[in-house]
């Protein structure tokens, strides 16, 4: 029964290959506990992808599923129902792009602004898309979420080439799809090769923890949109035990520190001394850096002290609709 529920509801990720890695999700199954639908909704929570660590590519969970009193509270909303909600959000021009500024804290002349993914809800306003990443992340279709952010953005700009000398440079988050993806790269790389837009004002961020599962690919990927002219900036710098040697691998030339750093930056704390550790090892190479997570003016000006080329966070500038920009 779960088998003839699972090859129902597979759809299209049916033709798409799976990841190398293998994940193994034990359970106790109560009788007549479920229906074989809820069972691999479940299952497929508890398969999915987590925080890869850097001894193995293989992971297993152990649990048990609802009917089981204890651990009935472990269980969140199924992504699985997310998959057909991403092509009605699509269908629907739901998905809307905004715009957050990074603020200048000493030299640095260029200004810096990131894409944000936005997601019109049931009620008409504007909510965060966490849930439908992460489901996105789980049902590869990430692809998808990663073509419409990038073909909305650059016809925005080239709707408005006033906009492009005023804003500096634009940075896309990329998900570790564009690692693994070779359709994607391609789709990529021939957007830039248009010339219908200064690709130096277009920069791109992946997340540290997604350049360390992937390093090889990673720098590879990096060095071609480098040469594409695009700028490149490590995202959440600083979360990994091996950040500095991400710096000696990838060509990059702007590292986010993660915001975790914000949250106790007095001059008396660790967050503040290793932040100024990393700092200066990016200054060393010349990698621009920016702090993530600045939400008050006291933070601001630690960062100042400890020579942050950049700021970001609702303390100095918060997401404003792209087309309202």
């Amino acid at each position: 029964q779960l088998q003839d529920a699972s090859l129902a509801s597979a759809g299209p990720a049916a033709a798409i290959a799976p990841s190398s890695a293998t994940r193994v999700a034990l359970f106790l199954v109560p009788p007549n506990s479920s229906t074989p639908s809820t069972l691999l909704n479940q299952l497929l929570e508890r398969c999915a992808p987590p925080k890869r660590s850097a001894e193995s590519d293989t992971s297993a969970s152990a649990g048990a599923l609802p009917g089981d009193s204890d651990s009935a509270q472990e269980f969140p909303t199924s992504s699985h129902s997310w998959v057909p909600r991403l092509g009605r959000i699509l269908q629907q021009d739901r998905l809307r792009l905004r715009l957050q500024g990074s603020v200048a804290t000493g030299t640095a002349q260029q200004s810096h602004y990131e894409i944000l993914l936005g997601v019109i809800d049931d009620n008409g306003r504007i909510s965060l898309p966490g849930e439908l990443i992460t489901a996105a992340e789980q049902h590869q279709r990430m692809d998808i979420i990663d073509r419409w952010i990038i073909q909305h953005t650059f016809q925005w700009l080239q709707a408005h080439p006033e906009k492009i000398h005023q804003l500096g440079c634009i940075h896309i988050n990329l998900s570790g799809n564009a690692l693994q993806s070779k359709p994607f790269q391609a789709f990529l790389l021939t957007e830039l090769e248009r010339g219908e837009l200064p690709n130096q004002a277009i920069g791109f961020e992946i997340s540290e923890t997604t350049a360390s599962a992937n390093l090889p690919r990673a720098a590879d990927f990096i060095a071609r949109v480098r040469s594409a002219g695009c700028q490149f900036a490590l995202d959440n710098f600083g979360k990994g035990a091996g950040s500095l040697e991400l710096l000696r691998n990838l060509p990059v030339n702007m590292v986010k520190f993660d915001r975790g750093y914000c949250r106790d930056l007095s001059t008396a704390s660790r967050s503040y001394a290793l932040l100024n550790a990393l700092a200066s090892a990016a200054r060393s190479l010349g990698i621009t850096t920016c702090a993530q997570g600045v939400e008050n003016e006291a933070i601001l000006q630690n960062l100042e002290a400890l020579g942050i080329d950049y700021a970001q966070g609702f303390g100095v500038s918060k997401p404003a609709l792209l087309d309202e920009a």
